[in-house]
């Protein structure tokens, strides 16, 4: 169920990001889809969010391996 919820979302943000690039600003259809700058923000979030729990998560391996290390001597 959720799956088919993210591939529906994909496909109309995909969507939007192609309607809102050929389709002109005067359409009368630019308006059911996603802005031009809020579909170049949202990968931008999701990457900010990717990076931030990549680097907390080899934060926590450094820590954990120089704990051992510590407990070791």
């Amino acid at each position: 169920m959720i799956l088919s919820i993210f591939t529906a979302l994909f496909f109309y943000y995909t969507l939007s990001m192609i309607i809102t690039i050929f389709l002109p600003v005067e359409s009368e259809l630019i308006w059911y889809f996603l802005p031009l700058n809020l579909t170049i923000q949202l990968p931008v979030v999701g990457l900010l969010l990717f990076l931030a729990c990549m680097g907390t998560a080899i934060s926590v391996l450094i820590i954990k391996q120089q704990y051992l290390v510590q407990k070791d001597n």
